[in-house]
């Protein structure tokens, strides 16, 4: 609204003959306060009626998405930049009320008043015999019919409020690009005009305007109001009284000689008829038409060039400018070339995409679109619009920021948000560590790695998913955090190596290998057991040979992840099996496994940690259904040769030298071990005695003491051939235990070494 309306609303005072536009001044600090809305005295009537009321509020949160609550005379407002629009949508809905004082009201129109409370709004004026009513015209007409007597109407009706309007933001389905709009004909009248004459000539003739798109070049805003009033009085001697009826409707009435007025009416008809709209959509190198608020600089520029036109933002095909002007016509007429010299040229846009967010870095973003959208000059020389862009997933946000306007404002605002990006934006960081260290911060350190991200989640800190050592770690965190995230992890991953060779039995190491990874993990030390290679040599020393050819079997009282094999079979079908493998091997392995099923596919990975062997085969294998419901040990057997000869084949065709098998089936499933025993044995002399030129050396990682006697007895019950040699491994192994820790835990790491060294002490031997 402009100052004209402001200062109507504030300063007209109230007269006997009252109209909706008088009001009672306001208090000085009410007209210096543009936050506050003074409310005239007689609207408030309107404005506080328990059902006008709540319909006004709904009004104006649906055009300006803001509350209104009424305090005293006034109403506070959130901000001055939007007083404008709120008088002006204020005034438009008081346009729909009918005002009429009335005086000496007899007990029948007292009763009338009273129980028509919900669709009248009165008040009693103190120390008078007058009382202030209002309702909408079809109420007025219907309860107090000879208000609306011409007479009377002159008398004791308020005149109308000037028109204003603001352009709506969603624009009709009717309007198409180029398209004439022609003013549309008054709904329920006939004939279209009405003519009123009196005996010196001068004729009024009402000429009805229902369509919306015309209703902005009427706004107190527009020039258009006062040209064309100019132009019908230079050209045909007649006045032009503008009386917007309702929001819905406006009649313009043409006053004069009645030859004037009818040589008028045609023009004008030709004049709204040359209508047409312009629509402009953004390219795919620009964005600035998706703008909501560029239409305000548009308008502005235009009217500067004194160009009748009019500008409004649709939502359709993610935001659309509209601007409506005259076509072909001698006086308001307009090229279309000038209004795209203005809209195109004039304007400086930039839009600046933001590939990843945090969500501080958006209350960042909100907080200068805040700031820029309070700027005194916001809707003149700068607009902006801050958004996010939905991808395939919720997850997926894409952040755009566009500002358009007067090219020094633009660029020092794209500035200021450049600025806040650079500081607040999530981008990769480089840092240097080995694959000891990556493996040690997200084993010893995991929670001290989520905790972290907890605590810097509003900006958007990634710690874990891009700490590897090839090519190079990174992490994710805005620029000002870098350093101390950088600070944090060097910290934790300066490492020192604490190690102690120890003789012990293999199964108590395996019993207790869990519980003392465990109370490692607890004392920020990496735990790594692993068999000496001493031992090695010292368990190959004195084998008991029945010699057949080169090849060699030998059975293993031990854990499958201590043997020293180039192939290590797992059966992947045992879940404990399975677990212990790849909890040994480390993070590597768990990673090469990613989505394979296990218990379906056969796969082979690297070592990992377990740098004793060469390759990792993992085999599903379970017993037949036959067996399992018929004991059916044909079956059986030639299901456990089959899982025996694919191992061998894997390692023949690798060109590796030895082996190790898990003894399958004794465990979960509950098979005899000396069903298994014979029929792994037998399977691997097969292979061996089938091509003699293949040195491979088999070994049965056996973990049972009771399974274990049973393949020793097997093996060593054999027939003697052409030779084959068997081993009884000793009990008694050499065993690297080794820390790994931070500097920060040396001492505690000292102490759990000799904390492992008393558990396992009595398997300790001289």
């Amino acid at each position: 609204q402009d100052e004209e309306i402001i200062n109507l609303l504030a300063k007209t005072k109230l007269s006997p003959s009252i109209s909706p536009s008088s009001s009672i001044g306001d208090s000085q600090k009410a007209e210096n306060d543009l936050t506050s809305y003074p409310v005239k005295p007689d609207w408030r009537i309107v404005l506080t009626h328990p059902t006008f009321g709540d319909e006004y509020k709904k009004y104006i949160r649906e055009n300006l998405n803001i509350p209104v609550q009424i305090t005293g005379s006034s109403i506070q407002l959130p901000n001055a930049q939007i007083r404008k629009e709120f008088a002006r949508y204020t005034n438009m809905f008081i346009q729909k009320f009918i005002f009429h004082e009335v005086s000496n009201l007899d007990g029948a129109q007292v009763k009338i008043i009273k129980s028509n409370y919900t669709r009248m709004a009165h008040k009693w004026q103190q120390n008078t015999n007058i009382t202030l009513i209002a309702a909408r015209r079809d109420t007025m007409n219907e309860l107090f019919p000879s208000l609306s007597l011409p007479n009377q109407q002159q008398k004791k009706t308020r005149t109308t409020p000037a028109f204003t309007y603001r352009p709506p933001s969603t624009p009709r389905k009717q309007e198409q690009q180029s398209t004439p709009l022609i003013a549309e004909q008054p709904r329920h009248e006939s004939p279209t005009t009405q003519i009123k004459s009196n005996k010196d000539q001068i004729q009024t003739l009402s000429y009805p305007i229902e369509n919306s798109v015309y209703f902005p070049f009427f706004s107190s805003t527009n020039s258009f109001p006062g040209r064309l009033n100019t132009y019908l009085s230079n050209s045909f001697n007649i006045k032009l009284d503008i009386k917007p009826v309702s929001s819905t409707k406006i009649v313009l009435e043409l006053i004069g000689q009645p030859k004037d007025v009818s040589d008028a009416r045609p023009v004008l008809t030709s004049l709204f008829a040359s209508l047409k709209t312009k629509i402009y959509s953004d390219s795919n190198s620009s964005c600035k038409f998706s703008i909501p608020d560029l239409y305000r600089v548009v308008q502005l520029r235009l009217d500067k060039c004194s160009i009748v036109s009019s500008c409004s933002f649709s939502t359709r095909n993610d935001g659309v400018l509209l601007v409506r002007y005259f076509a072909d016509h001698p006086q308001f007429g307009v090229d279309e070339k000038e209004i795209d010299d203005v809209v195109q040229r004039s304007l400086f846009n930039i839009s600046y995409p933001v590939e990843t967010t945090s969500k501080k870095l958006g209350i960042k973003f909100e907080e200068l679109e805040k700031k820029i959208k309070q700027r005194t000059d916001y809707g003149e020389n700068i607009c902006c619009l801050y958004k996010y862009q939905k991808g395939s997933t919720d997850q997926t946000r894409l952040i755009s920021i566009h500002l358009c306007g007067t090219e020094s404002v633009v660029r020092e605002l794209y500035q200021e948000f450049k600025k806040i990006s650079d500081e607040y934006l999530p981008i990769p960081c480089n840092i240097q560590l080995n694959s000891d260290q990556v493996n040690f911060l997200l084993t010893v350190y995991l929670g001290d790695l989520i905790e972290f991200e907890k605590q810097n989640e509003t900006d958007g800190v990634d710690l874990r998913s891009k700490l590897k050592n090839e090519p190079a770690s990174q992490f994710i965190a805005p620029k000002y955090l870098h350093a101390k995230i950088k600070l944090f992890i060097l910290e934790m991953s300066q490492l020192k190596v604490l190690s102690k060779e120890i003789k012990c039995a293999k199964q108590l190491i395996h019993k207790k290998k869990d519980e003392l990874y465990e109370l490692a993990l607890k004392s920020r030390c990496l735990l790594s057991i692993t068999l000496s290679p001493q031992a090695t040599a010292f368990r190959r020393m004195a084998p008991t040979i029945s010699k057949v050819s080169s090849e060699t079997i030998n059975i293993s009282n031990g854990d499958l992840t201590t043997e020293r094999a180039d192939v290590l079979v797992v059966c992947s079908s045992s879940a404990k099996l399975c677990g212990s493998v790849i909890r040994a091997a480390g993070k590597q392995v768990e990673q090469e496994l990613n989505e394979i099923d296990l218990t379906k596919n056969a796969t082979d990975t690297s070592v990992g940690n377990l740098k004793q062997a060469k390759r990792l085969l993992f085999l599903p294998w379970t017993p037949p259904a036959s067996f399992l419901s018929n004991q059916d040990t044909d079956v059986l057997r030639q299901s456990i040769s089959a899982f025996v000869k694919q191992a061998i084949q894997f390692t023949i065709q690798g060109k590796f030298k030895s082996i190790a098998f898990p003894a399958i089936g004794c465990g979960g499933f509950g098979i005899q071990p000396d069903i298994i025993a014979k029929t792994m044995i037998n399977a691997v002399r097969e292979e061996l005695t089938a091509d003699p030129t293949n040195q491979l050396v088999v070994t049965f990682a056996v973990q049972q003491a009771h399974v274990y006697d049973v393949f020793n007895a097997t093996l060593k019950g054999a027939p003697i051939g052409d030779g084959i040699r068997s081993h009884s491994l000793s009990d008694q192994e050499k065993f690297t235990i080794t820390l790994t820790t931070s500097n920060s835990h040396i001492q505690t790491a000292n102490n759990l070494l000799t904390t492992i060294e008393n558990v396992l002490v009595p398997s300790f031997s001289s």
